[in-house]
């Protein structure tokens, strides 16, 4: 049985000591001297994030490069399933320019595709190739209504995986081991995604009102 991951939808995260820690973390991606990324504490600060604020899409794809680190073609399918649930909620999702969505999702991208290259497959990953693959055209699908043009990242990527998807596939039927039929994907084992509405904002009181009218004219 698989239980929901039940996340609110989220707005700007920028305030929060998480995000901070989170975007420092991750700056060591792009540092000379290339040091050892925690993911252990990128994944545990997206999963505060998600609580307390709610998710966005730069928590989240923080969050899928987190889980694909950690855990490997199945982290990433389920960073995949969680973005494309997100953009969903296109018109609501944080940040609100759609250029600085494509970008954060290009970023995501671009860093999965040098994880895929360096990891060892076998004839065991072939299912999970699958998973990916699936989860990656659905997420497309869903941005080809949303955006034009296509994101080029994204379309590199899921050429990557249909060649590792054929590879391994062409190594299983050679070994004897394949027990799938080709291109036939196995039951997803995928947490579903369910992303709530945000908190509504709080009415402001009409006594508070009356002191940040008076605020505003005394600044006058």
């Amino acid at each position: 049985m698989l239980f929901e991951m039940r996340i609110r939808l989220g707005g700007d995260p920028r305030g929060f000591g998480e995000f901070v820690s989170l975007r420092q973390e991750l700056a060591k991606l792009s540092h000379p001297a290339c040091p050892d990324v925690d993911w252990a504490r990128v994944e545990q600060w997206c999963l505060t994030l998600f609580e307390q604020n709610g998710a966005d899409l730069q928590t989240a794809a923080a969050f899928a490069l987190a889980r694909s680190q950690r855990h490997g073609l199945e982290g990433m399918a389920q960073g995949v399933a969680l973005i494309e649930s997100l953009c969903c909620q296109w018109p609501a999702l944080w940040p609100p320019m759609a250029s600085v969505r494509l970008d954060i999702l290009a970023w995501l991208f671009v860093q999965w595709q040098p994880l895929l290259r360096n990891r060892a497959l076998s004839a065991q990953n072939f299912p999970a190739l699958l998973e990916l693959d699936t989860e990656l055209a659905r997420l497309q699908q869903r941005l080809d209504q949303q955006v034009q043009p296509p994101l080029v990242a994204l379309h590199a990527l899921r050429q990557q995986i249909e060649s590792l998807v054929q590879r391994t596939q062409r190594s299983s039927v050679a070994l004897g081991t394949l027990s799938l039929p080709p291109r036939e994907p196995a039951p997803s084992l995928l947490m579903p995604v369910v992303i709530l509405p945000p908190n509504p904002m709080p009415e402001m009181q009409p006594a508070r009102r009356r002191v940040a009218l008076w605020l505003g004219t005394a600044a006058a």
